[in-house]
């Protein structure tokens, strides 16, 4: 069985608010493991922008929303976790 993964892109700011360093996350594209080999098809459907001369591409399985939980634990679209 073939599964598919999310490419999140991850790009890390400071809080204007507390000046704490944070991480966010965006989902840019998807990705399948090669069937007769090792390796990765990746597709994007956005670019990300380069940060101190890189940028960083992660391959995360998808989240279903029964395991989003927001800050109280509530179910909900999550802000610092990948998806």
């Amino acid at each position: 069985m073939t599964q598919r993964l999310n490419a999140i892109a991850a790009r890390k700011y400071t809080d204007k608010q507390t000046g704490e360093e944070r991480t966010s996350f965006t989902r840019i594209g998807s990705a399948w493991p090669f069937r007769d080999k090792e390796g990765f098809t990746v597709r994007l459907e956005a670019i990300p922008a380069p940060q101190e001369g890189e940028f960083v591409v992660l391959l995360m399985p998808p989240k279903d929303n029964y395991e989003r939980k927001d800050d109280n634990g509530e179910a909900g679209i999550e802000t610092d976790i990948p998806f």
